[in-house]
Parts: C-alpha cells; structure tokens; sequence
C-alpha cells in the first residue's frame, strides 16, 4: 500500500469557493512531491569528479551538478547503495 504525504493549507471558505482550494491542494501537492523526490535523489547520490579528484556528498552540490551534467566532462552521478 503506497503512503502519500499530505501538506496541509488553510483557507478561508468565505472568501474562497471550494473547488478552488481544491484545485490549489491538487498544485501545491504536485510540487512539493517533485520537490521532496528531487532532495531525496540528491541525498542518495554522489558526485565523483575525475578532473578534482574529489567525492562530492552535499546535496546542493550534487543538484547542482546534475543540472549541468552534460557541460562537464569526467564528472559521474553514482548512488551510495
């Protein structure tokens, strides 16, 4: 059984009609999910980078990395497991 993690967001239904906020739920859920997915591949890669010689774990570094792979030669994406 999958578990979904809900975000919760308050509303004023006087000022807000229903369907509204559950169309805002429905975005605000889509996002926040891609962004936890995002963190998490982050913290289960590493970065090995040929031209430093270094192993990068940050995952800011790593998320800044993958965003621009492919301008970086001798640089690999590698995941800890």
């Amino acid at each position: 059984m999958s578990r979904e993690e809900n975000n919760w967001l308050l509303f004023s239904t006087k000022v807000i009609q229903n369907n509204i906020v559950q169309q805002q739920e429905h975005f605000l859920n889509n996002i926040l999910n891609k962004v936890a997915a995002e963190l998490s591949f982050c913290h289960a890669c590493e970065i090995i980078d040929i031209n430093r010689c270094k192993i990068i774990t940050s995952a800011n570094y790593v998320k800044s990395t993958i965003y621009q792979y492919y301008e970086n030669p001798f640089v690999f994406v590698f995941c800890k497991n």
